[in-house]
């Protein structure tokens, strides 16, 4: 006989005014689907997302049996595995697998921060020539 994926449902509590503001749904149900390796968590808006948990650090070593003890707390803005002792709050889970705009664009200032030798070679070659090329539009003629 095949067991049910245990289930866990949002209880009472009061949420933590801080999460509260972030504007992300509560998490109305969560579960650990074993088959398809994934969190699944539904939220109170109706919105259903599912996470490989190899992308969530606390659950990726995790065995089946601890990732299927699932509580939900604070309202529905927090999740925790007490067999783990660990948790996170929805809000940070959505954003770090969705990524939001302000996320996204700092990892794109990042992205472009980023240095090699070859990137500060060509940056010095550049300067002593007199700085980055400027951009010349399409039929000029250069002098």
């Amino acid at each position: 006989m095949k067991a049910s994926p245990v289930r866990a449902r949002a209880n009472n509590s009061s949420p933590d005014p801080d999460v509260a503001k972030s504007g992300v749904g509560r998490a109305a149900a969560a579960r650990y689907l074993a088959r398809m390796r994934a969190l699944r968590v539904e939220l109170d808006s109706g919105v259903c997302i599912e996470i490989p948990v190899n992308s969530i650090q606390i659950l990726a070593g995790a065995t089946s049996r601890e990732r299927r003890t699932i509580r939900i707390e604070e309202g529905g803005y927090a999740l925790y595995w007490p067999l783990l002792d660990e948790g996170l709050a929805v809000p940070n889970l959505i954003a770090g697998s969705l990524g939001t705009r302000m996320w996204m664009r700092e990892l794109a200032r990042l992205g472009g921060s980023v240095t090699s030798p070859r990137k500060k070679a060509a940056a010095q070659a550049n300067g002593r020539k007199g700085g980055r090329p400027s951009h010349r539009k399409s039929g000029q003629v250069s002098p």
